[in-house]
């Protein structure tokens, strides 16, 4: 063998060829030209171009992969759409939820009439708690008026006790009443605080009710 590539032989290794400078050139200009490794002197080719029946098979492999993608495409937008009948199809899903918003209406009206019937009943125990507190005020009205004829009579033991005995009868009394007084009042302040609630409740019901009733509208406009 000749010394062509055996020069600064290490013992136990074997020689490495040396790859000419032009092949080297002509394989960078390769890479450079098409962005993939080529061989320049495989090619046969100065500076590793492909030849030209290769360039144009290689563009007709592309047009066709651009065919195939704009087609996968469409059918993903035929999906979506139907060009026939321009309108969107809905899933199952969107159906089944459509057929639940007429029950829940039915549902909210149960409720908002369950209230309505909860503020009657407070009306008329409000107005019961009224008319007690009236008779109160009677109750009241009489034992200031014995209280005042008493003191007119002629002074005496036994009348001064029944006067000092409707006296108590008449602080027990007031007492009573001034108690039973402060309860009624708290009762129709309840009272009060209790129908307020619910008139608020079935103020966002409807509000709620107006809003299910659009959706099922848009809904069946839709399906329609």
């Amino acid at each position: 063998m000749g010394d062509t590539g055996m020069q600064n032989l290490s013992p136990g290794k074997l020689p490495t060829p040396r790859t000419p400078a032009s092949a080297r050139r002509g394989s960078s200009r390769g890479k450079l030209a098409l962005g993939v490794a080529v061989d320049g002197e495989e090619d046969g080719n100065s500076g590793g171009r492909l030849p030209s029946s290769r360039r144009s098979s290689m563009g007709q492999s592309s047009s066709r992969r651009a065919s195939v993608s704009r087609h996968i495409v469409e059918e993903e937008e035929e999906e979506q759409e139907d060009p026939e009948d321009g309108m969107l199809h809905f899933s199952d899903k969107d159906m089944s939820n459509a057929a639940k918003i007429p029950t829940l209406i039915s549902r909210l009206h149960a409720q908002s009439n369950a209230h309505a019937k909860t503020i009657q009943d407070l009306q008329g125990a409000q107005a019961s708690t009224e008319l007690v507190n009236m008779r109160c005020n009677t109750l009241e009205a009489g034992i200031k008026e014995l209280k005042a004829h008493s003191e007119t009579l002629a002074p005496n033991e036994a009348l001064e006790q029944a006067r000092k005995d409707a006296k108590e009868a008449a602080k027990e009394a007031s007492d009573r009443h001034r108690s039973l007084s402060e309860r009624t009042e708290a009762n129709i302040t309840g009272i009060r605080k209790e129908v307020s609630m619910h008139e608020s409740r079935i103020s966002a019901s409807s509000g709620v009710i107006e809003a299910h009733k659009a959706a099922l509208a848009e809904q069946k406009g839709r399906v329609e």
